[in-house]
């Protein structure tokens, strides 16, 4: 295995980006980049019901604050420039924000931080975004974009039944409103929403997507990701997943309607058309490449959505010895072979060939003249 550091000598994450967009036909289980995106489940308590995630009714064995600090400052995290603190629901930990510094200290050249949240601790979200965002204003760093990116499957009641939580709706949109309001405050803070597309809410995503463009904030979709790993939702595939050709057409009319509206989704969009018609994914995703999960415990894998084999554990082991590990290859080459194939996630949505850079570059071109 051969170490590729050259993504880690990028000062910027756009150079980054648009880097490993070249590299990506070079990169195999030889050649191995160091990642420069991070997704770090913090806890996999969740306050939520859904239908289509099982994350609830699993068990959660979080680290301590104390642990979670050591861990960071025997690890040089210099590489990461993208950061997301996710769940279960992260705002469920008191220790959110201290987290949030802990990893901002450690990650030097971090440029873009999101936060995913189903939007119901409307008190404790508020103050810990104002906090962290506080904290950003304040301190010499690199971070200019901070995303608090939002769930919501409905409108009213849909919405309420897709996730098992009665006036979960109303606690989120006055979530949602409160933040934008926050984001007027301090410009780096982006308010987005995330839908996933069921035959539950299929009747209302123009509503929804109406909402979204009347209150200004960036929306994307994606169909539900089957995970017996993370989302322990398997078993409940025949109630998530398109099976009616009928709602299949619905369903890609959404999904190619979101992509020619301009959208840097587009790529994805075209792909879950296919999928939904028994296709397999054909876009290429950088996961365990350019990207790597740290769980709640410790543990290091290549994809949030496919756990079946870790890594190794940050606690016992450094992030390197890990990542760059015989055993790792062979992670990654069951991720490639076993998962990516029937994978529906959004995971990752920078250009991954020379063709989807051009075409970034040209959405770009056109943005900026419009």
């Amino acid at each position: 295995m051969i170490r590729f550091p050259i993504l880690r000598k990028m000062k910027t994450i756009h150079a980054t980006q648009v880097l490993a967009s070249v590299l990506t036909p070079l990169i195999n289980n030889r050649l191995i980049p160091y990642p420069y995106i991070m997704i770090f489940v913090l806890t996999r308590k969740c306050n939520c019901r859904c239908k289509m995630c099982g994350i609830w009714k699993t068990e959660s064995h979080p680290m301590s604050l104390s642990v979670i600090k050591t861990l960071f400052e025997r690890n040089d995290f210099s590489f990461i420039k993208s950061l997301t603190l996710t769940g279960g629901e992260p705002f469920l930990r008191p220790d959110l924000t201290e987290i949030a510094k802990i990893c901002f200290s450690k990650m030097p050249f971090l440029e873009h931080v999101l936060v995913a949240t189903n939007g119901l601790l409307e008190n404790k979200i508020i103050n810990d975004v104002k906090e962290i965002c506080m904290y950003i204003a304040s301190e010499r760093n690199h971070i200019h974009s901070f995303d608090v990116q939002v769930s919501l499957d409905g409108v009213g009641e849909i919405h309420d039944h897709i996730r098992g939580v009665p006036g979960a709706y109303i606690r989120v949109t006055r979530s949602l409103s409160a933040l934008l309001e926050l984001s007027k405050e301090y410009p780096f803070l982006n308010i987005r929403m995330s839908t996933m597309v069921l035959p539950a809410n299929l009747s209302c995503l123009e509503e929804l997507h109406q909402f979204a463009e009347r209150e200004k904030i960036l929306i994307h979709y994606s169909p539900v990701v089957l995970s017996p790993d993370y989302y322990n939702n398997e078993h409940c595939a025949d109630s998530l997943l398109f099976y009616n050709q009928q709602m299949k057409e619905e369903a890609a009319r959404f999904f190619r309607k979101r992509g020619l509206e301009n959208s840097g989704f587009r790529t994805f969009y075209r792909d879950m058309i296919s999928m939904l018609f028994g296709d397999v994914r054909r876009r290429v995703c950088m996961f365990g490449f350019y990207g790597c999960v740290v769980e709640e415990n410790g543990d290091l894998y290549p994809c949030l959505n496919c756990e079946k084999v870790k890594m190794g554990n940050l606690i016992h082991s450094s992030f390197e010895e890990i990542w760059f590990h015989r055993h790792s290859q062979h992670v990654r080459r069951n991720l490639r072979k076993e998962c990516c194939p029937d994978c529906t996630s959004l995971c990752y949505t920078h250009p991954a060939n020379f063709l989807e850079l051009l075409e970034e570059i040209m959405r770009r071109k056109y943005t900026w003249e419009n």
